[in-house]
Formats: structure tokens, sequence, C-alpha cells
């Protein structure tokens, strides 16, 4: 195991992340626990909307508390924390282990216009995520102009 900067604690992020998300899988549970009392939650649809977006962002939190603890610990050089961190990014993304929240609050760190542009053409919630890049970055009218041809 690399790092130790933190003393490991980044991984406290994904139990909570998964501590969520059993949450989320229980709030309409109807069984009964030991003392009766049902045990799902029940909240509404907003608000298990926002334990996603916890969900997601404490996974993103956890990839760049690893990658810097790496880092400051001399397991990676500069190079290769950027590279890692864009990759660990790109990779999550494109794998779909995400909510589609998450592009809401996503840097798009490390992706290329082209990439952005694929991402947004077959999933148009982004759409906001993608504004948000765009004006972080500044790109070129070019891309936003392609998006609305293949919308037409």
């Amino acid at each position: 195991m690399s790092g130790g900067h933190f003393n490991y604690t980044q991984y406290q992020l994904t139990q909570i992340a998964d501590d969520i998300e059993q949450l989320i899988v229980d709030n309409d549970n109807e069984e009964k626990n030991e003392w009766g009392d049902v045990t799902g939650r029940h909240y509404t649809a907003e608000t298990i909307s926002a334990f996603q977006t916890a969900v997601d962002m404490l996974r993103q939190s956890y990839t760049y508390v690893k990658r810097v603890d790496w880092l400051v610990s001399g397991d990676d050089s500069e190079e290769d924390f950027h590279t890692r961190l864009r990759k660990e990014l790109r990779d999550k993304h494109m794998s779909g282990d995400h909510n589609m929240d998450q592009y809401r609050h996503q840097t798009w760190v490390g992706l290329t216009e082209e990439e952005v542009e694929n991402i947004v053409d077959k999933n148009t919630h982004y759409r906001e995520g993608y504004q948000l890049w765009c004006s972080g970055k500044g790109v070129a009218e070019g891309v936003e102009a392609r998006l609305r041809e293949k919308n037409k």
C-alpha cells in the first residue's frame, strides 16, 4: 500500500459513500427491525437525489485525496500525479460508474474537447456540466455548434 501522508483516512470517504448508498437502497424498505419499526426512512426523491450527489462527490473526493496522498508521500512524481488523476477521473466517467447529477458538479479535469462532446452528445443530461466546462476552458463555439447540428 502506498501513500500514508493522511494515515489512510481517505478510505473513510468510500465507507461514508457506501453507507449513504445503503440508505438509498433501503429508503423504501417496509421490513421491520427487531423493535417493530419500519427500516426504510421514506425520504423524498429530491432528498435521495441529494444523497446520490453526496455519494458521487465523496467518491470523486476520494480519488483526489488518494492522488495527493501518493504525491506528497513520494510515491508519485508531479507528472504521475496529474496523469493518474486524469486517468482515474476519466475512467470513472467513461465506465458509467456515476450518477447523472455528478456531471453538474464535475470539473471535467483532463477531458479533451472531443471526449466532452461525445459525453454530452450521448447524454443530454450533461448539458449543464458541459456549459460549465466550456466557460471554464474558454472552448470555441465550434463544439457547441457541432452539437446543435447533431441534435436537429
